[in-house]
């Protein structure tokens, strides 16, 4: 390879820089209706005070927390949408006492924190949710809960913090969703029976997508400079096009769709395909690419 000038030099470090945050992004969305349903459920509680409950169901790396981030952020970004977001772990509130914490801690009731929670797990939770009430309902900030591994969650004796969350959604005691996230698809089976009755029943399921199309889509997405960015202000425009132009041939030859056919047919997740991506990719592709914009 020719040494690279210092224009040269200098656009290559900007790109590999643009490459990288772009690969730790979220791409475009692919679960369009998943989205528009998602969305519509919590703008109903966020802006009307609706209460209610769904689960997001699909295996790992179908993009069920790709899509809650949207979502969540496309909730966020529109005006008025004043909310207090609490996020639980099944692996990390692995019993309802450290459930019950990490929800005093994140919505900041300061009467119930450190070692001053006392009582029932169900007094307690009401206390929380009426701290935060006002005078008028409409005015009372709307709680989103997000319940990740939500199958471990049916593991707490009695199912007591599901209970008690699905209770309050369904009697409207106060404007609030419980969103569950899970990869078992039978998961309604292991709710207790009092907990199912007060469930919504509503499920979203996600789906892994073995299109080789649409991921060769989603790769040109990560690859090509296309999309103007403040990282790419400063990089010549001959470069960029010279650049895309390459990565397109690349993208487009047999040994290389043949290499991620095999890689979606292993695993079909996101997560498989930006570790390939960070690993090997990325690499391969500057360095075919400089050579080939060197030559010129």
């Amino acid at each position: 390879m020719k040494m690279l000038d210092e224009n040269l030099e200098f656009d290559v470090k900007a790109v590999r820089k643009f490459l990288k945050e772009k690969l730790v992004s979220s791409p475009p969305n692919k679960h369009y209706e998943a989205f528009v349903e998602l969305l519509s459920l919590l703008k109903r509680t966020v802006s009307s005070g609706e209460s209610d409950s769904a689960l997001i169901v699909g295996p790992r790396g179908c993009g069920k927390s790709s899509l809650l981030d949207s979502v969540l952020k496309e909730l966020s970004n529109s005006e008025g949408n004043e909310y207090l977001l609490v996020k639980l772990n099944g692996l990390v509130q692995t019993d309802d006492n450290l459930a019950l914490r990490a929800i005093i801690q994140q919505l900041h009731v300061k009467e119930l924190e450190g070692d001053q929670i006392t009582g029932s797990f169900s007094d307690n939770l009401m206390f929380v949710l009426q701290s935060l009430k006002t005078c008028d309902r409409q005015n009372t900030v709307p709680i989103i809960f997000i319940l990740d591994e939500f199958q471990l969650f049916c593991n707490h004796k009695n199912q007591t913090l599901l209970y008690n969350l699905f209770d309050i959604s369904k009697s409207a005691q106060a404007p609030m969703c419980v969103i569950g996230v899970t990869t078992r698809y039978d998961i309604t089976e292991l709710l207790e029976k009092r907990v199912s009755s007060r469930f919504s029943h509503r499920q979203i399921l996600l789906m892994p997508n073995y299109d080789l199309n649409e991921r060769m889509s989603l790769i040109s997405y990560y690859f090509l400079l296309k999309k103007k960015s403040p990282a790419l202000r400063k990089v010549s425009q001959e470069f960029i096009k010279k650049w895309d132009e390459n990565t397109e041939t690349l993208l487009n030859s047999s040994k290389v769709m043949g290499y991620f056919r095999k890689q979606l047919d292993m695993e079909p997740s996101l997560k498989a395909l930006k570790n390939v991506l960070c690993s090997r990719s990325i690499l391969l592709m500057e360095k075919l690419n400089i050579l080939k914009i060197s030559q010129h």
